[in-house]
């Protein structure tokens, strides 16, 4: 397989994110998105949490909403899509890696999940200088549940096969979340992918956190290397898998 150019990467970023902006499933989920936040918006923070405790509750809510629905979007979008109308063989024969669809899949998931992020944001009246805190550190604290949506999508066969594998797509994401409830998932959650940025959050809300901050860092620098890495693994196993099937072989051992 050649190595992808930057500017047959751009192109295919550039289509990967139109259609999925386009897409009306797409726009369900953003939709949905935006006003489950205007729902919780207008109740205000819950009244088991303090003012601190009750913004960093609606970063992590941001955070577990926005990358699952917009990120399994496009991996239903691309099973629903790609495979069936032979795309990703077309691609392949055209000289693009597997590892270039899986960067292309993840910007389209980026692009869609950050913009639902910042319009979640608005609605749920978090302040300015925090809403921005949220969004500078949106990619790496998003990175471990864009990486599972977009791996789950070119390495399914499928559709049938997206609802049981949707929960490695869910749980993680929503754990952080349920730990603002249950004290007992919370020291659980926090080291889920999603878990150390939750509790950053709370940190930069004045509420307090698990751990230092330090370690937390470090936690989440670790989700962050093995998202990478899966990345990688996942991109050189697509390429074999497309290899196969461009050689008529039925599929990668």
């Amino acid at each position: 397989m050649k190595h992808t150019s930057l500017h047959t990467l751009g192109a295919l970023v550039a289509r990967d994110t139109r259609d999925a902006l386009t897409h009306p499933l797409m726009l369900v989920m953003i939709a949905a998105s935006l006003l489950m936040a205007w729902f919780f918006g207008a109740l205000g923070t819950p009244p088991w949490t303090d003012e601190h405790e009750g913004i960093a509750l609606w970063l992590a809510l941001t955070l577990m909403i926005a990358p699952v629905f917009c990120g399994s979007t496009v991996s239903h979008v691309s099973i629903a899509v790609d495979r069936p109308t032979g795309t990703y063989l077309t691609l392949a024969a055209a000289g693009v890696s597997g590892g270039a669809i899986i960067v292309s899949k993840m910007v389209a998931s980026f692009v869609c999940s950050f913009i639902t992020s910042a319009g979640m944001l608005a609605l749920l009246h978090v302040p300015v200088d925090l809403a921005v805190y949220f969004l500078v550190l949106f990619v790496p604290a998003a990175l471990p549940t864009l990486v599972i949506c977009c791996i789950l999508a070119v390495l399914s066969r499928n559709d049938d096969k997206m609802g049981p594998m949707s929960l490695f797509e869910v749980l993680p994401a929503i754990a952080p979340f349920v730990g603002f409830m249950i004290d007992s998932v919370r020291w659980v959650a926090v080291f889920f992918p999603t878990g150390p940025a939750a509790e950053l959050f709370r940190a930069a809300c004045g509420a307090p956190a698990l751990f230092p901050v330090p370690v937390l860092v470090s936690l989440w620098a670790f989700w962050v290397a093995a998202s990478i890495a899966a990345v990688v693994w996942a991109g050189k196993r697509f390429n074999r898998e497309l290899n196969a099937r461009f050689l008529g072989e039925e599929g990668v051992r």
